[in-house]
């Protein structure tokens, strides 16, 4: 797609029939009954015989979670956007080095929906970003900013209230309603709270990615995540995949070696956007930390061994801010250093810019 480095095949080519000629109709795919808002598992050649049953339908699936990057046939032709390729966090954790860990495939999601089809109002787990390409048919998006107020909302919905909330009255702020047609593209922000309705029958091409310049945001989905898995023991699988071992790999993988680096050159980067980064991501290392120690996994131990890692170049590189001033990593020195730190938000339009961020430092990106 012009503009967007985005490759998506011809819709003409790109069918139902040829999903379903490609995987095989045996092949078992997720789908949400959509009147009853449940998951349930059913062969792709089951869901192809609904799906051509002459309308109105009785009944009504929606697949949104069939993930392709492993299926050679279906994922060649396609490309996500340049700039989710230039800023994701699993893109830059497995393209810096090998890594023997299996890799999570989140960029090359299929969505194949029949008309009436809804989602209820949620945000995309993990607190992740999205793209959205309309290859045939037509999205109807309800979306409220991520607000203190709206998530309030959020959180509250997602413990206490009723999840089959179509248009909910509650919500604090207004909802914006946006229509996205044949060939175009969106990009939801993360955090972003959405409803989405099919008007006709549809097929879609996204991907969900975590980027530095949302860190703070994303943590917090997480945090509300973890709460309703711990009061409705959800699966893991609707969960983002290796979200804290992402950020502890990628604080200790690219963070770090990159700070160590500015620090040897005595470089101060109090300006910077990687700098905004570090002081983003420790505090919720910490937060992850204490997470994993409450679940009894084993991660949490090296968790003390990074924080200690960035707490110690964190202390070096206030100095080279300060030479004149010896100061430690108290809390009251954090937050006057935290003040003249740029706000960081989220800008589908600024991909040129992120890509001459990314080489700040050689060899070693930030996103």
């Amino acid at each position: 797609m012009d503009g967007l480095g985005l490759t998506v095949p011809p819709k003409e080519d790109f069918t139902l029939d040829f999903i379903v000629d490609t995987l095989g109709k045996e092949y078992m795919v997720d789908t949400i009954n959509v009147f009853e808002q449940e998951t349930i598992t059913m062969s792709i050649g089951s869901f192809a015989e609904k799906f051509y049953e002459e309308k109105p339908r009785k009944e009504l699936y929606n697949i949104i979670s069939l993930e392709v990057s492993q299926i050679s046939q279906l994922c060649n032709s396609i490309n996500p956007p340049e700039m989710v390729r230039i800023i994701s966090m699993v893109e830059k954790l497995w393209s810096h080095r090998k890594r023997e860990e299996i890799r999570p495939y989140l960029e090359k999601f299929l969505l194949i929906s029949m008309e009436g089809s809804f989602t209820t109002f949620h945000v995309d787990f993990g607190g992740s970003s999205v793209y959205y390409h309309i290859l045939s048919g037509q999205k109807i998006f309800y979306l409220a900013l991520p607000t203190q107020e709206n998530l309030e909302w959020f959180r509250k919905l997602e413990l206490e209230g009723e999840d089959n909330e179509w248009l909910p009255d509650s919500l604090p702020d207004s909802i914006s309603r946006l229509v996205i047609k044949q060939g175009e593209t969106i990009f939801l922000p993360s955090g972003v709270i959405h409803a989405v309705y099919t008007p006709v029958d549809s097929i879609v091409i996204g991907g969900n990615f975590l980027h530095t310049g949302s860190l703070k945001m994303q943590h917090r989905i997480y945090e509300i995540e973890m709460e309703k898995k711990k009061k409705f023991d959800i699966d893991y699988k609707f969960l983002f995949p290796l979200f804290v071992e992402i950020h502890f790999w990628y604080a200790k993988d690219i963070f770090i070696p990159a700070l160590r680096v500015s620090n040897q050159k005595r470089n101060n980067i109090k300006e910077s956007y990687e700098w905004s980064c570090i002081m983003d991501i420790l505090p919720i290392l910490i937060k992850l930390k204490n997470l994993e120690k409450q679940k009894e996994t084993l991660i949490w131990l090296s968790f003390n061994r990074i924080i200690k890692a960035i707490q110690s170049q964190i202390q070096i590189q206030l100095k080279i801010q300060n030479p004149d001033r010896s100061m430690g990593l108290s809390s009251s020195s954090s937050r006057k250093t935290r003040k003249f730190l740029p706000e960081i938000s989220f800008k589908p339009s600024s991909s040129e810019n992120l890509a001459k961020r990314n080489k700040m430092i050689p060899d070693k990106p930030w996103f």
